[in-house]
């Protein structure tokens, strides 16, 4: 008989979750390292659009800026 602990349904869904949010986290602190080496507006938005577009494997991303004067 093995002593190794039965999870549950809850807890295997539980445990995921959390890797899934462990992933994430790291996801979004590689980005933002990559943007702060930025040295002006136009590379920010290329290298946030680049990172977003080639970590979340899409074909495109969209950037929406709002400017306050």
């Amino acid at each position: 008989m093995s002593t190794q602990p039965i999870e549950t349904v809850d807890e295997v869904n539980q445990n995921l979750r959390l890797k899934q949010l462990i992933h994430r986290e790291q996801l979004i602190r590689e980005i933002t390292a990559q943007m702060r080496q930025a040295s002006s507006l136009a590379e920010l938005i290329q290298i946030t659009a680049t990172e977003l577009g080639s970590r979340l494997e899409a074909e495109y991303a969209w950037l929406e800026l709002e400017i306050k004067a």
